[in-house]
């Protein structure tokens, strides 16, 4: 997973909308009463009697409280998902980052207003400044350097053919 991803999972992160919540209710009391009604016919108990409302009312109960701890389950396991993004994407060096450039931004400030002048100011100005001042620099660090001039092109003698065994020290720094 890169990076990107996790930024992308941090700013939209993926939840369970209040739609999908009533339906997974709505779907789990289907479920339940039609269980407690089919034990309502199995107890041979009066459609309508209070019995029977007691069962459909205890259905409901067992249905919303079940719906509940599936809702919870899937929210905390969100909570855990978006934790684990958040510890892989917001690191020491991510705050330090903010810091730094929080620092910069403060003195930037002080510094403008001492000339009377706001922060916006400052950016409007240095902004383009900045701008050329690094692309020049780097353009200028891509170009492949010029050669060196030979020794005899700067009017510097040839150096003379070494001895046979070398120099010696007194050769060197007589």
């Amino acid at each position: 997973m890169s990076r990107r991803d996790d930024w992308d999972r941090l700013s939209l992160p993926t939840l369970v909308t209040a739609r999908q919540m009533v339906m997974l209710i709505l779907a789990l009391e289907v479920v339940i009463q039609i269980i407690f009604l089919a034990l309502a016919r199995i107890s041979d108990m009066d459609t309508f009697s209070i019995d029977w409302w007691i069962l459909q009312f205890n259905g409901l109960v067992v249905a919303t409280n079940i719906g509940a701890v599936v809702l919870a389950i899937l929210a905390q396991k969100t909570a855990n998902d978006i934790g684990a993004v958040q510890s892989r994407v917001l690191t020491g060096d991510f705050y330090r980052t903010v810091q730094t450039i929080t620092d910069l931004k403060v003195a930037v400030e002080e510094e403008a207003a001492s000339e009377g002048r706001t922060l916006d100011d400052e950016i409007d100005d240095l902004a383009p400044h900045l701008y050329s001042v690094l692309r020049a620099y780097l353009v200028s660090r891509e170009l492949e350097p010029l050669p060196g001039p030979d020794p005899g092109d700067l009017g510097v003698a040839p150096a003379p053919a070494a001895p046979e065994g070398g120099w010696s020290d007194d050769d060197l720094f007589s």
